[in-house]
């Protein structure tokens, strides 16, 4: 293996993991806001 391939695996790794972390955040935000509205809905 070269060195080239392996800065290559471990670069496409971390970015996959960050996109991953990204998504979960996002993913959380977005469930905290559809309960707020439901909550919301609810209220009137």
């Amino acid at each position: 293996m070269s060195i080239i391939a392996v800065i290559g695996i471990v670069f496409a790794a971390a970015l996959a993991a960050w996109l991953y972390v990204d998504y979960k955040i996002e993913q959380k935000k977005l469930d905290a806001e559809i309960e707020e509205r439901i909550q919301d809905y609810f209220k009137h």
